[in-house]
């Protein structure tokens, strides 16, 4: 059941990827690739409680962590996520489409950050 304040909001900015859509697997997957290329690894736990905050904070974590510059760690990092953009498979979260359909139905709109 909707509480009244969330029936005065409008307008509802989502954000896609681990919102909308479980992307994080390959996102986590892309940064373990670009951190190979360094003969380094990740914990993909650690690497998701950062991805939690935002990917940037996981991507500076590890450049601190094995003393990788932040932008070559960066760019590694947006040539792998390139490639598996082309190829992505993930699924939308759970009860994702009820939730977007619910709010249309409702005379409110649903954008995409």
């Amino acid at each position: 059941m909707e509480n009244k304040s969330m029936k005065k909001i409008r307008h509802f900015i989502w954000d896609f990827d681990g919102t909308l859509f479980d992307t994080y697997p390959v996102i986590i997957g892309d940064l373990q690739n670009a951190l190979k290329e360094y003969g380094r690894d990740l914990d993909p736990v650690k690497t998701m409680e950062r991805m939690l905050i935002n990917i940037p904070a996981a991507r500076d974590y590890y450049a601190d962590l094995y003393d990788i510059d932040r932008q070559a760690l960066d760019a590694a990092y947006q040539r792998h996520h390139r490639l598996s953009v082309e190829t992505m498979k993930s699924a939308p979260m759970a009860d994702v489409e009820r939730v977007l359909a619910a709010i249309c139905d409702s005379g409110r709109y649903n954008y995409i950050f």
